[in-house]
């Protein structure tokens, strides 16, 4: 991956198929999100209002790391899909 992103997490939704009568569907938002940096490994990067993503030349390897609530959902429950809703600028 060559360039740099700019991230911000919409939403995670899960549908699950293990009931009888339809499907039920899980809107999770998420309670913490941050980026990584390869180049400043020891900076806290949890309060910027993006996520960076990608790689610069200057301080290397981006990475993102999201935390979602997840407590809707029944702990036996099967979900059949998962999906992220991702929006970004760079």
């Amino acid at each position: 991956m060559k360039g740099l992103y700019q991230l911000i997490i919409i939403t995670l939704i899960l549908l699950s198929a293990s009931t009888s009568y339809g499907v039920k569907v899980y809107i999770c938002g998420t309670v913490a999100d941050t980026y990584i940096c390869e180049g400043a490994p020891n900076t806290n990067n949890g309060a910027h209002t993006s996520l960076r993503l990608g790689y610069h030349t200057q301080w290397k390897e981006y990475r993102v790391l999201v935390k979602f609530d997840l407590s809707a959902i029944p702990p036996k429950e099967r979900i059949a899909y998962a999906g992220i809703g991702l929006w970004y600028y760079g």
